[in-house]
């Protein structure tokens, strides 16, 4: 029996340290009345409301970014430049759009949101620090004076470029360090949306022949355009909400058909029923906001259920050990003592990704359903 008791809370132990991770989009919609921020599990196609964004009016277009560090939504609103906590929706800042900048994406080495502007004369490259709301010109965008209306830019963070579609100068790669072009590339399909693919180094978007839309990809150096496939039954794609899961190379699109995934290898989709049209989307892993895999031992300690949405109950511990309850951010939310098999309390905590220290040096991440 002391065999089959061992084997049980090195199992528990497993699934603790290897809690598959959560993918998922958040963006809004207008219920008529408030914009609500909310999610859609991309596994199930089933959304989950998080709360509503208040003093904003309907969005239509998908002027948004999402802050890879910490999971934090950046929003143009009629409120300015929303920054807007994913597992509450709560704005954390708000910051005037001054100059009225478009075109936005956010930048994790830098923790600036990057866009431009027209000054009247020229469009201007410029960034805005996440955490103060300032503005910092960087430089002249030459050649290009006009934009497609509505269109996301996309962001190749490991070379410092944002990458926008000029109706001038075509798909533009700039530099955010000094407003240089680096390469502009004509963009002979007219592709409609489009985002940046880390792993294979090129732009994924859609394009209409005049009867179907085609899924396409262009290689970020030779500006060569390669179709992948057809995207045969959508009738209809919607500007500016797009977004990739480079990790499991699927292109993210709102369509006719609802919220469509896109295997950008062949073409072939999942669309699940976009009934609210949640709109201004961005997609999120609960691996990527922060929390680090645990680099202590967590012998024969276990939580579970995990995930959860009322408790969580300890196995594993030899004696009465203090607590401590992080959210994605790293904020406390929670502190306490607990002894071996007691449960700890999580109804009121928001859904989302967790983590619970022990003082032991124990550290478990827990999902709150």
């Amino acid at each position: 029996m002391k065999t089959k008791h061992f084997i049980l809370l090195m199992l528990g132990t497993f699934l603790t340290l290897n809690v598959k991770s959560q993918e998922y989009i958040v963006g809004s919609y207008w219920t008529g009345s408030e914009e609500v921020l909310t999610s859609m599990d991309l596994s199930t196609g089933s959304f989950s409301d998080i709360g509503t964004l208040t003093g904003v009016l309907n969005l239509n277009f998908g002027q948004s970014s999402i802050n890879t560090n910490n999971g934090n939504w950046i929003r143009i609103t009629n409120l300015g430049i929303i920054i807007v906590d994913t597992q509450n929706a709560a704005i954390l800042n708000t910051f005037p759009n001054t100059l009225n900048i478009k075109h936005v994406a956010y930048d994790p080495n830098t923790n600036k949101l990057f866009g431009s502007y027209w000054n009247g004369s020229s469009e201007v490259l410029t960034s805005m620090d996440i955490t103060t709301g300032v503005f910092t010109d960087i430089g002249t965008l030459t050649g290009a004076t006009s934009f497609p209306f509505g269109q996301k830019a996309t962001i190749d963070s490991s070379n410092g470029y944002l990458i926008i579609n000029s109706i001038q100068l075509g798909i533009m790669i700039v530099d955010i360090q000094d407003a240089s072009i680096v390469n502009s590339f004509p963009n002979t399909p007219n592709m409609k949306e489009f985002v940046y693919d880390s792993v294979t180094n090129s732009l994924i978007g859609e394009y209409y022949t005049g009867s179907e839309y085609v899924l396409t990809s262009m290689n970020m150096s030779t500006g060569v355009f390669t179709d992948i496939g057809t995207l045969v039954g959508i009738a209809a794609v919607y500007s500016g909400t797009n977004a990739i899961d480079s990790d499991n190379g699927k292109y993210i699109l709102s369509t006719d058909l609802g919220v469509s995934i896109i295997d950008i290898s062949d073409a072939s989709y999942t669309s699940y029923a976009n009934p609210s049209n949640i709109k201004g989307f961005e997609y999120l892993n609960t691996n990527t906001l922060g929390l680090t895999e645990p680099e202590v031992s967590t012998k024969y300690l276990s939580a579970f259920p995990n995930p959860s949405s009322n408790y969580l109950q300890i196995s594993g511990l030899t004696k009465t050990e203090k607590y401590k309850l992080y959210d994605s951010q790293g904020r406390k939310v929670n502190d306490g003592i607990i002894l071996d098999d007691e449960k700890i309390d999580i109804m009121n905590l928001t859904k989302g990704l967790y983590l619970l220290q022990f003082d032991n040096g124990n550290t478990i991440k827990f999902i709150k359903e």
